[in-house]
Protein backbone atom coordinates (compact mmCIF):
# COMPACT_ATOMS: atom_id res chain seq x y z
CA UNK A 1 0.00 0.00 0.00
CA UNK A 2 1.23 3.46 -0.89
CA UNK A 3 2.48 5.61 2.00
CA UNK A 4 3.40 9.23 1.13
CA UNK A 5 5.72 9.45 4.13
CA UNK A 6 8.02 6.92 2.45
CA UNK A 7 8.33 9.10 -0.65
CA UNK A 8 7.94 12.72 0.44
CA UNK A 9 8.99 14.86 3.38
CA UNK A 10 6.38 16.37 5.69
CA UNK A 11 6.89 19.76 4.05
CA UNK A 12 6.47 18.28 0.56
CA UNK A 13 3.22 16.60 1.60
CA UNK A 14 2.00 19.97 2.90
CA UNK A 15 2.96 21.56 -0.42
CA UNK A 16 1.03 18.92 -2.35
CA UNK A 17 -2.06 19.66 -0.25
CA UNK A 18 -1.63 23.40 -0.63
CA UNK A 19 -1.22 23.01 -4.41
CA UNK A 20 -4.41 20.95 -4.66
CA UNK A 21 -6.31 23.57 -2.66
CA UNK A 22 -4.89 26.37 -4.82
CA UNK A 23 -6.21 24.71 -7.97
CA UNK A 24 -9.61 24.09 -6.38
CA UNK A 25 -9.77 27.80 -5.54
CA UNK A 26 -8.79 28.95 -9.06
CA UNK A 27 -10.59 26.59 -11.44
CA UNK A 28 -10.36 27.64 -15.08
CA UNK A 29 -13.80 28.40 -16.61
CA UNK A 30 -15.16 25.40 -18.52
CA UNK A 31 -15.08 27.10 -21.92
CA UNK A 32 -11.32 27.68 -21.59
CA UNK A 33 -10.38 24.30 -20.13
CA UNK A 34 -8.01 21.80 -21.64
CA UNK A 35 -8.75 18.11 -21.17
CA UNK A 36 -6.55 15.17 -20.26
CA UNK A 37 -7.18 12.24 -22.60
CA UNK A 38 -6.29 8.65 -21.70
CA UNK A 39 -5.75 5.66 -23.98
CA UNK A 40 -8.68 4.03 -22.17
CA UNK A 41 -10.97 6.70 -23.57
CA UNK A 42 -11.49 8.40 -20.22
CA UNK A 43 -11.36 12.19 -20.14
CA UNK A 44 -10.56 14.42 -17.15
CA UNK A 45 -10.52 18.18 -17.12
CA UNK A 46 -7.01 19.42 -16.41
CA UNK A 47 -7.90 21.19 -13.14
CA UNK A 48 -9.45 18.08 -11.66
CA UNK A 49 -6.66 15.82 -12.87
CA UNK A 50 -3.85 17.91 -11.35
CA UNK A 51 -5.65 18.73 -8.09
CA UNK A 52 -6.71 15.14 -7.44
CA UNK A 53 -3.27 13.79 -8.39
CA UNK A 54 -1.72 16.10 -5.79
CA UNK A 55 -4.23 14.94 -3.18
CA UNK A 56 -3.63 11.32 -4.10
CA UNK A 57 0.15 11.67 -3.68
CA UNK A 58 -0.31 13.42 -0.33
CA UNK A 59 -2.62 10.73 1.11
CA UNK A 60 -2.25 7.05 1.86
CA UNK A 61 -3.84 4.70 -0.65
CA UNK A 62 -6.51 3.75 1.90
CA UNK A 63 -7.34 7.38 2.72
CA UNK A 64 -7.52 8.43 -0.93
CA UNK A 65 -9.71 5.43 -1.79
CA UNK A 66 -12.12 6.44 0.98
CA UNK A 67 -12.02 10.07 -0.21
CA UNK A 68 -12.73 8.88 -3.75
CA UNK A 69 -15.79 6.92 -2.65
CA UNK A 70 -17.20 10.00 -0.91
CA UNK A 71 -16.30 12.30 -3.79
CA UNK A 72 -17.87 10.22 -6.53
CA UNK A 73 -21.32 10.53 -4.97
CA UNK A 74 -21.47 14.18 -5.99
CA UNK A 75 -18.65 14.47 -8.54
CA UNK A 76 -17.36 11.56 -10.59
CA UNK A 77 -14.97 13.51 -12.78
CA UNK A 78 -11.95 11.39 -11.82
CA UNK A 79 -13.68 8.25 -13.07
CA UNK A 80 -11.95 4.90 -12.56
CA UNK A 81 -10.10 4.69 -9.24
CA UNK A 82 -7.71 1.89 -10.21
CA UNK A 83 -6.62 3.73 -13.34
CA UNK A 84 -6.11 6.96 -11.43
CA UNK A 85 -4.03 5.22 -8.75
CA UNK A 86 -1.91 3.59 -11.45
CA UNK A 87 -1.14 6.97 -13.02
CA UNK A 88 -0.23 8.50 -9.67
CA UNK A 89 1.75 5.63 -8.16
CA UNK A 90 3.34 3.95 -11.18
CA UNK A 91 3.99 7.03 -13.31
CA UNK A 92 4.19 10.07 -11.03
CA UNK A 93 5.98 8.41 -8.12
CA UNK A 94 8.33 6.39 -10.34
CA UNK A 95 9.28 9.50 -12.30
CA UNK A 96 9.87 11.47 -9.11
CA UNK A 97 12.08 8.75 -7.61
CA UNK A 98 14.03 8.31 -10.85
CA UNK A 99 14.54 12.06 -11.21
CA UNK A 100 16.22 12.09 -7.80
CA UNK A 101 18.83 9.65 -9.11
CA UNK A 102 19.67 11.61 -12.28
CA UNK A 103 19.08 15.24 -11.27
CA UNK A 104 22.84 15.83 -10.78
CA UNK A 105 23.32 15.47 -14.52
CA UNK A 106 21.63 18.79 -15.43
CA UNK A 107 20.77 22.15 -13.88
CA UNK A 108 17.79 22.82 -16.13
CA UNK A 109 14.56 20.88 -16.64
CA UNK A 110 11.70 21.13 -19.13
CA UNK A 111 8.25 19.82 -18.13
CA UNK A 112 6.23 18.72 -21.16
CA UNK A 113 2.57 19.72 -21.58
CA UNK A 114 2.42 20.62 -17.91
CA UNK A 115 -1.29 21.43 -17.48
CA UNK A 116 -1.76 23.02 -14.05
CA UNK A 117 1.73 21.88 -13.04
CA UNK A 118 1.67 18.79 -10.83
CA UNK A 119 4.93 17.65 -12.49
CA UNK A 120 6.44 21.11 -11.99
CA UNK A 121 5.76 20.82 -8.28
CA UNK A 122 7.28 17.34 -8.12
CA UNK A 123 10.45 18.43 -9.93
CA UNK A 124 10.81 21.41 -7.59
CA UNK A 125 11.07 19.01 -4.63
CA UNK A 126 14.14 17.28 -6.07
CA UNK A 127 16.68 20.12 -5.92
CA UNK A 128 17.10 23.88 -6.50
CA UNK A 129 17.15 24.04 -10.30
CA UNK A 130 18.88 26.82 -12.21
CA UNK A 131 15.87 26.96 -14.53
CA UNK A 132 12.51 25.21 -14.75
CA UNK A 133 10.58 25.55 -18.01
CA UNK A 134 7.02 24.30 -18.48
CA UNK A 135 5.24 24.35 -21.80
CA UNK A 136 1.63 23.82 -22.77
CA UNK A 137 -0.55 24.97 -25.65
CA UNK A 138 -3.25 26.23 -23.29
CA UNK A 139 -2.65 29.89 -22.44
CA UNK A 140 -4.95 29.81 -19.40
CA UNK A 141 -2.93 27.12 -17.60
CA UNK A 142 0.34 28.95 -18.35
CA UNK A 143 -1.01 32.02 -16.59
CA UNK A 144 -2.07 30.01 -13.53
CA UNK A 145 1.23 28.12 -13.38
CA UNK A 146 3.32 31.26 -13.61
CA UNK A 147 1.23 32.95 -10.93
CA UNK A 148 1.69 30.01 -8.57
CA UNK A 149 5.23 28.74 -9.18
CA UNK A 150 6.98 32.02 -9.92
CA UNK A 151 4.71 34.41 -8.04
CA UNK A 152 3.88 32.42 -4.90
CA UNK A 153 6.76 29.94 -4.64
CA UNK A 154 9.48 32.14 -6.16
CA UNK A 155 10.92 29.39 -8.37
CA UNK A 156 13.20 30.17 -11.36
CA UNK A 157 10.25 29.32 -13.55
CA UNK A 158 9.36 30.09 -17.17
CA UNK A 159 6.44 29.12 -19.39
CA UNK A 160 6.20 28.59 -23.14
CA UNK A 161 2.98 28.37 -25.16
CA UNK A 162 3.54 25.43 -27.53
CA UNK A 163 2.71 21.74 -27.86
CA UNK A 164 5.11 18.82 -28.08
CA UNK A 165 4.64 18.27 -31.81
CA UNK A 166 5.97 21.77 -32.53
CA UNK A 167 8.64 21.84 -29.81
CA UNK A 168 12.21 21.91 -31.17
CA UNK A 169 14.15 19.62 -28.86
CA UNK A 170 17.03 19.49 -31.34
CA UNK A 171 17.82 23.18 -30.75
CA UNK A 172 18.45 22.93 -26.99
CA UNK A 173 22.11 23.69 -26.28
CA UNK A 174 22.22 23.41 -22.48
CA UNK A 175 22.37 20.17 -20.51
CA UNK A 176 18.65 19.64 -19.76
CA UNK A 177 16.31 16.96 -18.46
CA UNK A 178 13.06 16.52 -20.40
CA UNK A 179 10.34 15.45 -17.95
CA UNK A 180 7.22 14.03 -19.56
CA UNK A 181 5.09 11.01 -20.31
CA UNK A 182 4.79 8.63 -23.24
CA UNK A 183 1.28 10.07 -23.54
CA UNK A 184 2.61 13.49 -24.59
CA UNK A 185 5.97 12.63 -26.21
CA UNK A 186 5.45 10.52 -29.32
CA UNK A 187 7.98 8.25 -31.07
CA UNK A 188 9.28 10.97 -33.41
CA UNK A 189 9.88 13.41 -30.56
CA UNK A 190 11.50 10.64 -28.54
CA UNK A 191 13.99 10.17 -31.42
CA UNK A 192 14.58 13.93 -31.46
CA UNK A 193 15.42 13.87 -27.76
CA UNK A 194 17.72 10.88 -28.26
CA UNK A 195 19.46 12.72 -31.13
CA UNK A 196 20.49 15.66 -28.92
CA UNK A 197 23.38 14.74 -26.62
CA UNK A 198 22.55 17.69 -24.35
CA UNK A 199 19.27 16.06 -23.35
CA UNK A 200 18.22 13.38 -20.90
CA UNK A 201 14.65 12.25 -21.35
CA UNK A 202 12.60 10.97 -18.42
CA UNK A 203 9.25 9.62 -19.58
CA UNK A 204 7.03 7.88 -17.03
CA UNK A 205 10.11 6.96 -14.99
CA UNK A 206 12.09 5.59 -17.93
CA UNK A 207 15.36 7.33 -18.80
CA UNK A 208 16.14 7.88 -22.48
CA UNK A 209 19.45 9.43 -23.48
Amino acid sequence: MYDPNKIFTIDEIRQLRRFAMSISNSMIPLQYKDWYYLDSGQIWDIDTYCAEAARCLAMSEKDFSNYFELKKNDDNRIGNLDLFLKICYEYKVNSFVKLQSICHEASEIIVCEAGRGIDVLLTSFVKPWHRIVAYDQDKSVLYEMKKYFKGELGLPFEVQQINTINYDFSGINERTIIFGTVHNVNADKKKEILGNTNLIGLLDGEVIS
